[in-house]
């Protein structure tokens, strides 16, 4: 089994086709597959969508069809969600700061 961590940029990705869904909808959809998102990632979704409506990138009904989509996912168990203490944010300082850098992109 894999397991994948998404953050609110891959998250939005799934309910909402923009670069990177095939991706990500690959991921999700694949048998086995464990995706986890933070408990903050959940509202982070929220804002983000509101933020596509105040720009009109989509209405108010697709984001409420998206954030009941996401509750359906959780609620069965295709998305698990957790909490995330001072312990992991102190990890995950950590790491980003040991292994950002050595990351490369195609952007620049």
């Amino acid at each position: 089994m894999a397991g994948y961590f998404f953050d609110t940029s891959a998250l939005v990705k799934l309910y909402h086709l923009e670069a990177g869904t095939p991706a990500v909808d690959q991921i999700v959809n694949a048998t086995g597959n464990l995706v986890r998102v933070s408990r903050l990632t959940v509202t982070e979704l929220t804002s983000a969508f509101a933020i596509k409506v105040r720009t009109q990138s989509i209405n108010r009904v697709d984001a409420e069809l998206f954030l009941h989509q996401l509750r359906k996912d959780v609620s069965t168990g295709k998305l698990e969600v957790f909490s995330i203490g001072e312990a992991e944010f102190t990890s995950a300082e950590v790491l980003v700061e040991r292994y950002a850098l050595r990351l490369t992109s195609s952007r620049p």
